[in-house]
């Protein structure tokens, strides 16, 4: 009580306050002591000359965004307590580890570091940089309670979260920070730092599995190796008391003076009011107490591609399953299924013609006597590197759409407006463990009138005349006059179309592909108007429309 009362003396906390300004101008440009200006000199002229100057780009990783080069030795001066033969050491094994990265420019592209979208990734994964601190450094938000890693593990290898991070360090932080310099008028000296908040709201102890300390360890790896005092405060939020023995075991992997810039707040409402110290109002998402967007709007909009409605992410496991969603008129699906299981999956795609809400009963049975839409058998038949049944990431992974199937065969999109449901039978077994007999089911569904997705104003959908679509609408050609009157769907997509029918299966009027067929010149020729869907009269392959 005496020592609480004593902390709580204003005099106390104004010496405490002081003190923790003091330790973070610690070893900065302007407050060098006479032996640490000398140890800045020695490093500064290593770099410089013929034995240091290979290591510039990793000593001086954030020049493109602005950061001075006092503030970058002080950096890895500040990591290694002023020692120049530990900076110098640490800066040659940073250019070792980040090597290969460099050399694919850091991934630039986050679709391809991944393998998937970045905006599955982030479903499964939340984190990204929103908004900056009073002190103009980027806010970054993680939500490692949110991790899905089970369902990170069907589709990714560590591999590729790690070539992710790359990216978001050497490209999205870069970007954030050449932001930051730009609202402040330019200004040369410009620091690389950030303010991090880490939300452990809901986590469980059992999300702190192999996997996941196995993708905090990795990371912390090649932030502590490569990118050394850059966190300028982490707040850790809604800390759950279990946390204090996790947190022992994830303090070991990151150095000392960062684990000093950590705090853990319990108490939501504390935690808030702690952000607000450090972040305007309108900088801070409104989940965090601030007035900006929300972090999971902000992430909608800045990596959900053109036309993306919404998405549905479910992880199958072993067994039989169904998964219903509704799709609205003017909406159409995407499915994909990722795994890294050897033993097959199948996956059927139905269509009810019954537009009103499904039961839990028909949710859970499925609905039977339904025309089947689409289906894909999916396994992975590479050589994962886990052999042993163990809780690590396989490298190799598997992804197929689900494609039509009978008449519909070759689509890889499905128009709504209708219920579907997707039937899943997935196999367990095998000699790999460790849950890689899971299968990830990803729904896109899209708002089909969008014109930066190749469909745009091209599609009629139901009960009206076809209309005569527009070669830059609808890919090469484009197609001629397409869908009778009751004809539904039919959408002209290069070589081939699409089609689907609420009302019933019918030949298009010159179809898709190339101007509606070689033979057909005039674009709106009718070419077959009760052919069936493969006819040669109304397919895009048909050679004569007459």
């Amino acid at each position: 009580m005496e020592t609480k009362a004593i902390i709580k003396s204003p005099r106390i906390r104004c010496w405490i306050k002081w003190l923790r300004i003091k330790l973070q101008e610690w070893g900065t440009p302007s407050n060098l002591t006479p032996s640490q200006t000398s140890a800045y000199d020695d490093l500064h002229t290593w770099l410089t000359g013929p034995q240091g100057s290979m290591y510039t780009s990793t000593a001086f990783n954030f020049s493109a965004a602005g950061e001075s080069t006092p503030h970058a030795i002080c950096r890895w001066l500040r990591a290694r307590k002023f020692d120049v033969d530990a900076a110098k050491s640490m800066i040659a094994e940073a250019h070792e580890v980040r090597s290969t990265p460099s050399s694919f420019d850091f991934y630039p592209d986050p679709h391809q570091a991944l393998g998937i979208r970045p905006a599955v990734y982030l479903n499964l994964y939340p984190q990204g940089y929103f908004g900056y601190a009073k002190n103009s450094a980027p806010v970054f938000i993680s939500k490692p309670s949110a991790i899905d890693v089970n369902s990170l593990y069907c589709c990714l290898s560590l591999e590729n979260i790690m070539r992710y991070h790359w990216h978001a360090m050497q490209v999205e932080f870069v970007s954030e920070l050449s932001k930051s310099r730009a609202s402040n008028s330019g200004s040369g000296d410009n620091p690389a730092q950030c303010v991090c908040i880490v939300d452990l709201r809901g986590l469980s102890a059992s999300q702190l599995n192999k996997r996941t300390l196995r993708v905090i360890r990795e990371q912390s790896a090649i932030d502590s190796a490569c990118y050394p005092e850059i966190l300028c405060k982490m707040i850790v939020l809604s800390v759950p008391g279990f946390f204090n023995f996790s947190w022992k075991i994830i303090k070991g992997f990151v150095d000392k003076r960062t684990a000093s810039k950590i705090e853990l707040i319990g108490n939501r409402e504390k935690g808030e009011k702690r952000l607000l110290e450090l972040i305007d109002a309108s900088q801070l998402p409104l989940d965090y107490g601030g007035t900006a967007p929300s972090t999971t709007q902000q992430t909608f909009i800045n990596n959900e591609e053109p036309g993306c409605n919404r998405r549905i992410i479910e992880c199958i496991r072993p067994g039989k399953h169904n998964v219903t969603f509704k799709v609205g008129k003017g909406e159409e699906v995407k499915i994909k299924i990722h795994t890294k299981s050897t033993t097959d999956g199948t996956f059927t795609l139905t269509k009810s013609t019954d537009n009103s809400t499904p039961s839990p009963r028909s949710r859970q049975k499925g609905r039977e006597g339904e025309p089947k839409l689409g289906w894909c058998v999916v396994h992975n038949r590479g050589n994962p590197l886990n052999t042993n049944g163990s809780d690590e990431f396989m490298t190799y992974s598997t992804s197929k759409d689900v494609l039509g199937s009978g008449a519909f065969s070759g689509t890889t999109t499905f128009q709504g407006p209708g219920n579907f449901n997707l039937a899943c039978e997935a196999k367990g077994g095998g000699m790999f463990g460790g849950g890689c007999h899971d299968y990830l089911v990803v729904i896109t569904i899209y708002d089909v009138k969008d014109v930066t997705r190749g469909l745009g104003e091209s599609v009629d959908e139901h009960n009206e005349e076809g209309v005569e679509g527009t070669a830059e609408a609808r890919g090469e050609g484009g197609g001629g006059n397409y869908g009778e009157k009751n004809g539904g769907v039919i959408v002209g997509k290069g070589t081939k179309f699409d089609y689907i029918s609420p009302k019933r299966e019918m030949g298009g009027e010159d179809g898709g592909g190339k101007g509606g067929g070689k033979g057909g010149k005039d674009k709106t020729k009718k070419g077959g108007r009760r052919g069936s869907f493969f006819g040669r009269r109304s397919s895009g392959k048909c050679e004569n429309n007459e």
